[in-house]
């Protein structure tokens, strides 16, 4: 004669003594136990699966369901009508006192699988996924499915600074979550621009009243290969979270910016380091986020962003490029300066070293011939060539002549005639 399955009743708002992996047991009624195991799923999402088993068979023997309780509170939604393996039930880890369900999962006696969601209430849920399906929710698709409700039903959101993912989220498409694909409506938008025009970065911006559950990114889009960014210290989830800025490079995040006013309150240069680990940039402390960086020549908060990149390894920095105002340059303006962004950091000439600087006179009236000039002593000066009205010289001795030019001085020649007019340092 077959002893008949033991009964249960599974309350899903249970967890482990003292919040660990267990596994541990709990009363559900009479004699029979039900047994609970907690672990991370997927692995490094920031996700708990909480698996409840019968304690009355051999791991993974069918069981009988009573009800499904959370709390005292009956799930009217979810009543096993046949004999099952196991219940799950998934929480973001953030919900230490597990008032949110997210997902729960059902493996039934023949070892199919059926998925519950949440409809934004731990009592009131719907079915997801159709008909039983033999093979799990695992990796990615599982991680999807748990972002997705956190997000519509808790305003949690986890970042995602995929280089490909911030890409195609730049063009008025936001993102968090699918039920807002191509409403406009998400949670998060991206954009790009530039710090002081020169060195570009992306900016994820997150609606008011949703907390950031996490920062995470891919090393190949499409895989499995998460990376998380955990905020030195601070404890997702985080308020209040404003923007986050990125900058990549080799394709990879590599220094973010993050600013927070909530709890907790966050004003942080984070940067990428070995094996993918993130670590405050504290050579950044003090220098404001990237929209508030105006100048790439003589903002020291630049220099220091652009030292930090050429550490990480960010080798194709754009030139520094201003265009000044001739108003005050007097007769000549400088028209623009270039300047290696990645070297602005060093740009502090010595005698020994030369700078190469760019003026353009300003073109002379030609209805009136000049009078004749007095013969010049010679002295080294910078030439001024005549024969095009874009033309650059070098250092070399002559006379003064010609009413138009482009040349470039060295920094000992400004350094002996810094008092000439024609000669002004960039």
């Amino acid at each position: 004669m077959t002893n008949p399955l033991p009964t249960v009743t599974i309350n899903i708002q249970r967890s482990t003594n003292g919040g660990g992996q267990g596994p541990d047991t709990y009363t559900s009624g009479g004699s029979n136990q039900v047994k609970l195991t907690k672990e991370e799923s997927p692995q490094g999402s920031g996700f708990v699966k909480l698996k409840h088993t019968s304690a009355n068979e051999t791991s993974g023997g069918p069981f009988n369901v009573k009800e499904v309780k959370y709390g005292h509170t009956t799930i009217l939604d979810i009543k096993p009508d046949e004999p099952i393996k196991s219940l799950s039930v998934w929480y973001y880890f953030g919900d230490k006192s597990h008032n949110q369900p997210l997902l729960i999962e059902i493996r039934d006696k023949h070892g199919t699988y059926k998925y519950h969601e949440t409809k934004g209430s731990a009592t009131s849920w719907t079915s997801s996924g159709g008909d039983p399906q033999n093979s799990p929710l695992i990796g990615k698709d599982l991680e999807q499915k748990l972002e997705y409700l956190n997000c519509e039903y808790h305003k949690l959101v986890t970042l995602n600074l995929t280089e490909s993912h911030s890409q195609t989220h730049q063009h008025g498409q936001p993102y968090c979550c699918d039920k807002h694909k191509g409403t406009r409506t998400g949670k998060v938008s991206v954009t790009g621009n530039k710090v002081a025009s020169q060195i570009p970065y992306v900016k994820h911006h997150i609606d008011n009243g949703t907390e950031v559950s996490g920062i995470k990114y891919y090393l190949n889009a499409g895989s499995d290969d998460r990376k998380n960014i955990t905020l030195d210290g601070s404890q997702f989830p985080i308020s209040d979270v404003d923007s986050v800025y990125v900058f990549y490079c080799q394709r990879k995040p590599v220094l973010i910016h993050v600013e927070s006013n909530g709890d907790p309150k966050v004003n942080k240069w984070l940067k990428r380091g070995n094996n993918d680990t993130w670590t405050k940039a504290p050579e950044l402390d003090g220098v404001p986020d990237p929209e508030n960086i105006k100048d790439c020549k003589d903002d020291k908060n630049f220099k220091e962003l652009a030292k930090t990149l050429r550490k990480l390894n960010c080798e194709s920095l754009e030139k520094c490029t201003r265009t000044l105002d001739p108003a005050h340059l007097g007769q000549n303006g400088v028209q623009r300066e270039e300047v290696p962004a990645a070297d602005l950091s060093d740009q502090v000439p010595d005698t020994e070293s030369e700078t190469k600087i760019l003026l353009q006179a300003t073109p002379t009236s030609e209805t009136q011939p000049s009078p004749a000039a007095p013969e010049a002593k010679k002295e080294p000066f910078v030439s001024i060539l005549t024969t095009g009205p874009a033309l650059a010289g070098y250092v070399s001795s002559g006379t003064l002549a010609g009413s138009a030019a482009t040349f470039f001085a060295g920094w000992k020649l400004y350094n002996r005639y810094k008092g000439d007019p024609w000669v002004r340092q960039i």
